[in-house]
């Protein structure tokens, strides 16, 4: 079977060959709970990407702290368009930006969690819910469109999905 054949291939010594498997989303849930612990990063980073990947196990995931590069697999989680709400709020105060950004550009991000974002510290975080193509609300485009930073500025110019009234804000 296709489940077995991946199980296999789950053990292959080449990270690539691993990765795919981890990126599969025929990929079965015993399979991937292999793959989230694997010694390359970036296998797990696809497991935590993965739509497949089992609620448990992105929770798992998501308090990564077994490799270097530990934000890379929370943002991967943060990615995920499986992830739930609950946890993506828990995600949008990680401390490293990279892992809030990765939630502000994630489709499944409420408004709510929108709104939160938009004061973050950090441009790159306030810069990726300008570019959504998902439109955000226009009140934070509104506001991201005066921000003091002008990567977030042009980020929100840049959309095409921003409506006239705010690019003329701008």
């Amino acid at each position: 079977t296709p489940g077995d054949e991946l199980k296999s291939l789950a053990s292959d010594e080449e990270d690539i060959v691993r990765i795919e498997v981890a990126s599969n989303e025929h990929s079965p849930a015993e399979v991937l709970a292999i793959l989230a612990d694997d010694s390359d990063f970036n296998v797990v980073t696809y497991v935590a990407k993965n739509r497949a990947t089992p609620v448990s196990l992105l929770e798992k995931l998501s308090a990564h702290d077994v490799h270097p590069n530990v934000y890379e697999v929370r943002a991967g989680v943060a990615k995920n368009l499986a992830t739930p709400v609950s946890l993506l709020e828990k995600l949008a105060t990680d401390e490293k930006y990279w892992v809030r950004a990765a939630v502000a550009e994630n489709p499944s991000s409420p408004s709510t969690l929108l709104e939160k974002l938009k004061g973050d510290s950090n441009e790159n975080v306030r810069s990726a819910i300008g570019m959504r193509e998902e439109v955000a609300p226009e009140t934070i485009l509104e506001e991201l469109a005066t921000d003091d930073e002008y990567s977030v500025r042009y980020s929100v110019a840049d959309n095409p999905n921003t409506h006239q009234a705010i690019l003329k804000i701008l």
